[in-house]
């Protein structure tokens, strides 16, 4: 029966040692200790959803263990301590273990470094009625470069740790989270007592918990949960002190006892305490199929007489590592798809009488195996945080911590909305309109999200609470498709948050777009026929530009030169109200006038051109005469 920790957890075991037990310590209990003590499930009061990742920031590897902490007991002085199998968090370097304010991420620093040289696996408060120290267990040989062997505790800055135990510890808990803390895992001995995966400390003496005929399990102990005085413990062993006991017994101060001559048939890795309204009982989960005898779904329930099912995750192979209560029930992560059917993606939760998945706005639960499960409150509101393998939560970017939310708080829009293409009210003849904003924020919680975008032709457009753009760093930016031609064009931008509320909306406009360049200029001149030779060497133009353009008439550039064919070069040269002109005297030689237009959205026409004007000083005819051709005289008769 008895089987390799290290084979447990599947695609995992690539890891030296995957083994996750939610954390059974629990020093300040979320919901009144007795019977009946129930809470209305927050979804039923505002919406819920995955906070975004740039909320929490990177842990850059698994997380295994997540605790609330609270050195001195001050309100709103409490941080969340994330412990597993990474070097940074937040962009700080934190050698597996970490501490969360709800804001900054500081590591758990000693004098000689911070964090461990390992995996932690498992956290817990085991303190003073005056103040809490950090306990921690895992595989690792230093802490904060102390030398020691597993286990360690912090307070104040220091770290301790004076003898530890033979093997990686996986669970810690502490009678109303205080001194001595009892240890489980995958050891023989502890401060060099034989204990058998289980073990009481005071600060470093461990004594083995024995009794009636033998000291400790025959295996791995994976998860611990006190009830008042009374201990349980879950794992992978099938006798405890000496008597049968498959995978789960209770520790009364004196010895084991087996909870049931048939308990659950496979390994337990979570144990949790959970009133649903009929009174406090017992939940474990783990990889079982069976408890007391009946066909249960990876969690059961003990009353204290019987064992019973409460549904759960339904995939073959589902695994449940973590269990804990909340306002709203009892979460389970862990490894699976489906709870009772349905998908939930390694988390979800029991109300006492059905199971629900944890789902976002933008998608529901994580894309990888959920290890830790903790509440934690950082003076805005108790929230839930899950640690894991994940690198998605609720279809949202979240690097193996995320936080589920239930708030009704607006996001504030951004503080700087603007175009880096148009000028609101002014002609353009870019098509395309580009934005950009920043300064964003949610008081919330759940953290901004992303962005609802519309561009139309109304003033007040509300966009839906669909993300079009997710939010990352400072400044965002969109784009419009290709307008129409038109006065009345303006973008709309909701901010939403991880829970789905979403803000009223700011708006930008209106963008006049005219794309469109204007109909070239008919060009006349009443002092010049185009061709004819003339000793007038002063020529008057008059021009009639395009009156239907819809941004209007700007400007003109022009040209006079002996060339027949001009390019327009985009310089106005004389204003819109101007539409003649007359010419300096031009020297003997063919003139051409050249002309384009420009409108407001800076459009330019094609050239017209006019001429040439053939320019003779001194000329006394235009017909001809003195150049010698007589095709134009005449005969005079009748003197």
């Amino acid at each position: 029966m008895a089987t390799n920790p290290t084979a447990i957890y599947g695609h995992c075991c690539a890891r030296a040692l995957i083994v996750v037990a939610t954390m059974a310590c629990l020093a300040r209990p979320l919901l009144a200790e007795g019977p009946g003590a129930t809470s209305k499930p927050v979804e039923e009061q505002v919406p819920c959803g995955w906070a975004p990742w740039h909320v929490l920031g990177d842990v850059e590897g698994p997380v295994q263990a997540l605790h609330e902490y609270n050195e001195w007991g001050w309100p709103g002085d409490a941080v969340l301590s994330v412990g597993g199998s990474f070097a940074m968090a937040g962009g700080v370097t934190a050698h597996n273990l970490a501490f969360w304010d709800g804001s900054v991420w500081t590591p758990v620093a000693g004098p000689s470094g911070e964090g461990t040289d390992g995996t932690v696996y498992s956290l817990g408060s085991c303190g003073y009625m005056e103040y809490d120290e950090l306990c921690v267990g895992g595989w690792f040989g230093t802490a904060g470069g102390l030398a020691v062997s597993n286990f360690a505790w912090w307070h104040g800055g220091y770290w301790n740790g004076p003898a530890g135990t033979d093997g990686p510890v996986l669970a810690l808990a502490g009678p109303y989270g205080m001194w001595p803390v009892v240890a489980g895992g995958w050891f023989s001995t502890a401060g060099g007592n034989t204990v058998n995966y289980v073990a009481e400390g005071y600060e470093g003496w461990w004594e083995p918990l024995s009794g009636p005929s033998g000291a400790g399990m025959d295996w791995v102990v994976y998860a611990l949960r006190y009830f008042e005085t009374e201990l349980f413990a879950g794992g992978d062993f099938l006798t405890a002190g000496g008597v049968t006991a498959p995978f789960v017994a209770r520790w009364d101060g004196s010895r084991w006892w087996p909870l049931s001559p048939q308990g659950p048939d496979n390994v337990v890795l979570s144990l949790e305490m959970f009133n649903d309204g009929t009174g406090w009982a017992l939940y474990a989960g783990g990889l079982f199929t069976s408890a007391g005898g009946g066909a249960v779904r990876r969690v059961a329930r003990w009353d204290g007489s019987g064992w019973s099912g409460i549904g759960g995750p339904s995939d073959d192979g589902a695994q449940v590592h973590a269990l804990r209560r909340e306002a709203s029930g009892l979460v389970a992560g862990g490894w699976f798809t489906h709870v009772d059917g349905a998908v939930a993606n390694n988390i979800a939760r029991w109300n006492g009488s059905g199971w629900s998945a944890l789902t976002g706005p933008h998608g529901t639960g994580t894309n990888g195996p959920v290890y830790a499960v903790a509440t934690f409150d950082d003076g805005t509101g108790r929230m839930l945080y899950v640690g894991g393998d994940f690198t998605m939560a609720g279809g949202l970017p979240a690097s193996h911590l995320a936080r589920w939310v239930c708030e009704a708080v607006l996001p504030g829009d951004p503080q700087v909305l603007g175009s880096t293409s148009h000028t609101p009210g002014a002609w353009s003849r870019e098509r395309v309109v580009e934005v950009t904003w920043s300064g964003a924020s949610d008081s919330g919680g759940s953290g901004v999200v992303g962005y609802s975008l519309v561009f139309d032709e109304w003033p007040a457009t509300l966009p839906d609470e669909t993300v079009d753009i997710f939010h990352s760093v400072d400044p965002h930016a969109s784009s419009s498709d290709a307008l129409a031609d038109g006065s009345s064009h303006w973008f709309h931008l909701r901010t939403c948050d991880g829970a789905g509320n979403c803000s009223l909306a700011v708006h930008l406009g209106p963008f006049w777009v005219d794309g469109t360049p204007p109909l070239a200029a008919e060009l006349s001149s009443p002092s010049h026929e185009v061709g004819m030779a003339s000793a007038d060497q002063t020529v008057e133009l008059v021009w009639v530009p395009d009156a239907g353009d819809l941004s209007g008439i700007d400007g003109y550039g022009m040209e006079l030169s002996g060339a027949a064919v001009w390019q327009c070069d985009g310089v106005k040269d004389e204003e819109e109200t101007t539409t003649s002109l007359t010419t300096e005297p031009l020297p003997a030689g063919s003139w051409f006038f050249h002309h384009c237009t420009v409108d407001n959205a800076g459009n330019w026409s094609a050239v017209s051109s006019i001429g040439p004007f053939v320019i003779v000083p001194g000329l006394l005819f235009a017909d001809g005469f003195e150049s010698g051709d007589t095709s134009a005289w005449s005969a005079t008769v009748g003197f």
